[in-house]
Parts: C-alpha cells; sequence; structure tokens
C-alpha cells in the first residue's frame, strides 16, 4: 500500500505536511472519504494499527522523579565537581555547587511533577467515545 507512508517524515516534509495538502489529496493519501472511513475499515484499522489513543504511563513517584533529575549528563558532572571540590579541601565551593544543584534539582522536579498531575487530571476529564 504506498499510500500508508508516513506523511510529513520525508526529506522537506514541510511541502507534504497534512495542513498544507489540498483536501482530496489528503483524503487520497490518507486512503477515506470525505465522510470518513466505514466501520469495517476502522476495526480493519484498528486491528492493524491499534487503537487511536494516548498510552497512560505513570510519571513515577516523587522519588523516581526526584533522581530522575540528577540523572542527567550535566547534573552527574556538576555532581561530580562538587564532590571533587569537596575532596581537595574547598568545602565552602562544594556547599555552593551543591545547594545550587539542590535548588535546580527541586525547580525542575516540582515542574516537572506538577505536569504529570496535571496530565493525569486531564486524561480523566477527556471522553473516551467519538460520535
Amino acid at each position: 500500500m504506498a499510500h500508508e507512508q508516513s506523511i510529513g517524515r520525508s526529506p522537506g516534509f514541510a511541502e507534504h505536511a497534512y495542513w498544507a495538502l489540498a483536501t482530496d489529496q489528503l483524503i487520497g493519501q490518507l486512503v477515506t472519504s470525505a465522510s470518513g472511513l466505514s466501520s469495517l475499515k476502522a476495526a480493519s484499522r484498528r486491528a492493524k494499527f491499534g487503537r487511536n489513543a494516548l498510552t497512560l504511563g505513570s510519571g513515577g513517584s516523587a522519588m523516581a522523579v526526584f533522581v530522575r533529575q540528577l540523572r542527567s549528563a550535566l547534573g552527574l558532572v556538576i555532581v561530580f565537581a562538587a564532590a571533587v571540590s569537596g575532596f581537595v579541601g574547598e568545602g565552602h565551593e562544594a556547599a555552593i555547587i551543591g545547594a545550587i544543584v539542590l535548588a535546580s534539582c527541586i525547580l525542575s522536579f516540582t515542574q516537572e511533577y506538577g505536569a504529570s498531575r496535571a496530565m493525569e487530571a486531564l486524561q480523566e476529564r477527556i471522553s473516551r467515545k467519538a460520535t
């Protein structure tokens, strides 16, 4: 099925982006009609491609979200720099670096944790049935 290629993923995709296509051209590429899919065709595509739904993944516990903030490459380098500063006797520099890392982690944590909870709340409120 040549028409089932991924729209918008080829070189120069902006020229072929679905929003830039004429309606007839888009309908042809999606192998459908202006009135939509028949029940049989919809069932066939659902069997082939799966449900058209977002996967609900847990953002993890609060501790997992916080630890994830430290696992970035930059975060690890900065924590290593703080450890080296403390090891060579520059305790005040290590404390300053540690405080900055902690503040950064707390800010990142509050943003990510709050966003994941907001996403879960929105997911609970959306309608799950199309008409």
